[in-house]
């Protein structure tokens, strides 16, 4: 695999040659993220969102480590939507994880948003109040540089309480779950995934100084494939 460590928006960066290089990347670091918490504290606490970079790293993830005892997932968002609907994120996790014989699925740690975001952000909030620190967050960067369900130029960027109730979304569904910004940057580690050329137009923006959540939650790696910065210039 070749890949160019280097820096993007002032974070470090590993930029591949490929998608399917990125993904081994950060699966690569994943895997050395968990070995270390284990050794550590005998938990690793895994802050996951949702989408196509969570499916492909998390498929990698499992090809290349099999000890997932001790392993727990917390999702970053979801929407609110019944429990089993497709559009959960939690269903993603269920489905590679849980499905596969991986983990059990008490090691998933579900947003109940089908009770509303009011009422689901406070008994998500009581379940992660306790946790001294996440070990690490995986995000994927939407094509306009939201991560988890914190979109740019959204009142949600500045709600400052641990999980936050969303009600008017850029996107459908308009009623989500979200961790806050402030609660994703304090995750030891925060990985920020952007593959493919869809993603171009906002690195390219990003590069040039713009400041959506991808970049507020401080990434202390943005993973890049080299069609994610092909319009970047100079």
């Amino acid at each position: 695999m070749q890949n160019d460590s280097t820096s993007f928006s002032k974070f470090p960066a590993t930029i591949c040659e490929s998608t399917t290089e990125a993904v081994d990347a950060c699966a690569t670091e994943l895997v050395a993220i968990i070995n270390s918490a284990l050794h550590d504290h005998r938990q690793c606490r895994i802050i996951m969102c949702g989408g196509n970079a969570a499916r492909l790293v998390i498929t990698r993830l499992t090809s290349i480590h099999h000890n997932f005892d001790g392993v727990e997932f917390y999702l970053s968002d979801e929407r609110c939507v019944e429990p089993g609907d497709p559009d959960r994120n939690d269903q993603l996790l269920i489905d590679l994880l849980v499905s596969t014989d991986v983990i059990k699925r008490d090691a998933i740690h579900s947003i109940p948003s089908e009770h509303g975001p009011h009422r689901g952000a406070m008994e998500y909030a009581s379940m992660i109040r306790d946790i001294p620190q996440f070990d690490v967050a995986f995000l994927g960067m939407g094509e306009d540089g939201h991560v988890a369900s914190i979109f740019p130029n959204h009142s949600s960027m500045n709600m400052q309480q641990q999980v936050i109730p969303i009600i008017d979304a850029p996107k459908i569904p308009a009623a989500r779950i979200s961790m806050s910004i402030s609660t994703l940057r304090t995750a030891r580690h925060r990985l920020v995934a952007a593959f493919g050329g869809e993603k171009s137009a906002v690195i390219a923006r990003i590069h040039g100084g713009w400041d959506p959540p991808a970049v507020q939650v401080e990434p202390t790696r943005w993973y890049l494939d080299r069609a994610a910065i092909r319009d970047i210039r100079g």
